[in-house]
């Protein structure tokens, strides 16, 4: 989920029905023998009754496997680094995820200018 969140973070979740989630949001999920994942929802699909959630971390070029109810832990509200804490939930870090997630599918081809722009971002930030 760099740049969002990195190594190191602490990331706080929050208990989520699968049914309450949104593109946008970043859940943490468990796929097979344990390993956690906290990626973005860039899709809902809603078939037979039932939700499955289209995952993505915002670097990677393709999204995972679908994510069921069973696999979600919950929704990540706030990443801690150092000792800033960023909730996920306010109006600009919403609106980031929601712009993230709707840019998402065209990432293979935006991957490495973004990245780049992203970590001049950081460094001028860093700097000030």
């Amino acid at each position: 989920m760099y740049p969002f969140i990195k190594h190191g973070d602490i990331i706080e979740v929050e208990p989520v029905e699968i049914s309450a989630t949104q593109v946008g949001d970043v859940v943490l999920c468990r796929y097979g023998a344990g390993r956690l994942v906290a990626h973005r929802v860039v899709g809902v699909n809603r078939e037979d009754g039932g939700v499955a959630l289209v995952v993505k971390g915002d670097w990677t070029p393709r999204a995972d496997p679908l994510v069921y109810p069973e696999q979600v832990l919950g929704r990540v509200v706030a990443v801690e680094r150092g000792d800033k804490r960023t909730k996920l939930s306010s109006g600009t870090q919403r609106l980031v995820g929601i712009l993230w997630a709707r840019i998402s599918p065209h990432s293979r081809w935006l991957y490495f200018p973004l990245r780049k722009a992203v970590h001049a971002t950081y460094q001028v930030r860093d700097r000030c």
